[in-house]
């Protein structure tokens, strides 16, 4: 079995569900629990009844809130979680984006395969003192093709790789859709640069870009002359924009150049003003189109030229997020780029994950 991402949301609670005996390494158990809570497994079961593909190192948010985990077990979640694939009993690897024992917390975790339309696999999540689990990269595997994965941690570290750590420049960390999100108040040199990014998208035959997106201007400002920039990479990927009237509803629109007679793609969606929303570009070279997805159901579809293979023409220039001068305003979370296409499935599938809806607890 290979793995599946997750990632887990955790609030305080107060009750003890799936609690099972003490046990184990008598050093690692707190005296001021009973037996019973030394060790306190959940099963998580995973609901792709609506994918028809089987799915691969998938990423999943889960939300955990005061039904389905006490805090007060965890002294530090890094040794008191462990997780557990129940058909090999083999350990799943799990990372920590945030940890907040006074509200959410965020855990990623690497889980068996889902099959097509399954609503039975599960993973076992154990947690209290004799839990005994040891952190291990959730994103890095062999089967994904990211090349960015940047949860907007303070740090912005590159979640599969030492390759394009994000720079801060005149941005802000505040709340995000998962954790913590890069704000931008459109005054100044606001950005976020990565790091040996240049070659980030040059020459890509396929690609998927997605993240979540706020548009955070008051109502009746009108966006159509500025046009504020939210990101940027040259040629490859051009302006990444919004405009309209914030009013109502808010145009996104990045522009893309490709090799072959029909060079430019430009693709909008439309995001409502202060509202989270999940944006996917997904460039197949197979079928020679572009599309965006608008919360996991796709939206414009641009066709290249019959038979042109066409390639995002190659440009160094560095990429980055919002721009030196007149950048959005509002906040982006969740940026992930991948150097190949994805099926309409899987971006549903995000979609359904992120927003909570993809995970169900049950006792083991």
């Amino acid at each position: 079995m290979r793995g599946v991402l997750l990632a887990f949301a955790l609030t305080g609670c107060s009750f003890h569900p799936g609690s099972l005996g003490g046990g184990g390494d008598a050093d690692m158990m707190r005296p001021d629990l009973p037996d019973g809570l030394q060790l306190v497994t959940r099963r998580l079961v995973f609901d792709n009844s609506a994918s028809a593909v089987e799915f691969i190192d998938l990423p999943v948010l889960v939300a955990l809130d005061s039904s389905k985990i006490e805090y007060s077990l965890i002294k530090d979640p890094n040794s008191d979680l462990r997780f557990e694939d129940p058909a090999t009993g083999k350990p799943v690897a799990f990372e920590i984006e945030a940890w907040n024992p006074g509200g959410e917390s965020i855990v990623w975790i690497k889980v068996p395969d889902l099959m097509p339309h399954s609503t039975t696999t599960s993973v076992l999540m154990h947690y209290g003192p004799l839990a005994a689990g040891t952190p291990e990269p959730a994103f890095v595997n062999t089967l994904a093709q990211w090349e960015l994965v940047n949860h907007m941690k303070p740090s912005l570290e590159n979640a599969v790789g030492p390759k394009y750590a994000g720079t801060a420049i005149g941005v802000t960390q505040t709340d995000g859709y998962i954790g913590p999100a890069i704000g931008f108040s459109g005054v100044g040199d606001q950005r976020v640069t990565f790091t040996s990014s240049g070659d980030l998208f040059d020459g890509w035959g396929s690609f998927n870009l997605m993240f979540w997106l706020y548009v955070d201007y008051a109502s009746g400002t009108t966006l159509g002359t500025t046009e504020p920039r939210v990101m940027e990479k040259g040629g490859s990927l051009g302006n990444g924009r919004v405009y309209g009237d914030a009013g109502s509803n808010i145009v996104f629109q990045v522009d893309f150049t490709f090799t072959g007679m029909n060079n430019i793609a430009y693709l909008n969606t439309v995001v409502p003003p202060k509202t989270w929303t999940f944006i996917t570009y997904n460039y197949d070279r197979g079928t020679e189109t572009l599309q965006v997805f608008n919360s996991g159901v796709q939206g414009g579809l641009y066709s290249m030229a019959g038979g042109q293979q066409e390639y995002l023409v190659n440009d160094v220039q560095p990429f980055y997020l919002g721009a030196a001068t007149g950048s959005f305003v509002g906040r982006i979370d969740e940026l992930r780029i991948e150097k190949r296409t994805r099926s309409p499935d899987y971006m549903r599938a995000q979609f359904l994950i992120m927003t909570r809806r993809f995970v169900t607890f049950t006792d083991p």
